[in-house]
């Protein structure tokens, strides 16, 4: 029985994906730049019927996002994201936020959302630090990514809550080095506070 398959840059397509074994547990469909690549796999694949599939490797190919969504719910894990390249400064931090998504933040203070599943670029971008994003921490409601920020002089930072299940992506919270408390002006119902930190 088979159970893996490597067809890692080949000149496989659709009809080769249409006719594997509903046995299989791990395929990998890895194309490298150059002539010979996955490029005939393409969005009209469907791996419905590979029912005990658990890890795919699908970078960088055209298999529509719906496929991996079902793949994703009978279990299986799926690496699809091409490079997430639009950072201009180093990254410091990255999180799995649930649901195929990715946050990763740069040492110039900005973060940006990926849908892995997609790759490319990114979906959504939070700006408005002055500082290095050290630390990504999901929330457990999963509604609510925490960016943890450190002034570039090192002399303090701050923790902003971020909504990130709304388009876009709403600042909920924020705690840092100031003694304040006020309203957030952005309409969004959120509050702001800012304290000492210890």
């Amino acid at each position: 029985m088979l159970q893996l398959l490597d067809v890692s840059d080949t000149a496989i397509g659709d009809a080769l994906v249409a006719s594997l074994p509903a046995t299989l547990v791990e395929l990998r469909l890895v194309p490298v730049p150059g002539p010979v690549h996955c490029g005939g796999v393409t969005r009209c694949a469907t791996l419905d019927h590979v029912r005990a599939l658990r890890v795919l490797y699908c970078i960088n190919t055209e298999l529509a996002p719906a496929a991996l969504v079902v793949c994703r719910e009978r279990g299986c894990v799926v690496f699809a994201a091409s490079v997430l390249g639009s950072h201009t400064k180093p990254v410091f931090s990255v999180a799995a936020v649930g649901d195929g998504w990715l946050a990763s933040g740069d040492c110039d203070g900005t973060v940006q959302m990926w849908d892995a599943t997609r790759g490319g670029e990114a979906t959504a971008v939070l700006e408005g630090y002055y500082g290095i994003v050290r630390a990504l921490a999901p929330l457990p409601d999963g509604r609510r990514l925490a960016v943890g920020v450190m002034a570039s002089d090192m002399n303090g930072g701050a923790i902003v809550v971020w909504d990130t299940r709304v388009v876009p992506p709403t600042r909920c919270d924020t705690i840092c080095s100031a003694e304040r408390e006020r309203s957030d002006q952005s309409g969004s119902g959120c509050r702001v506070r800012e304290r000492e930190w210890s």
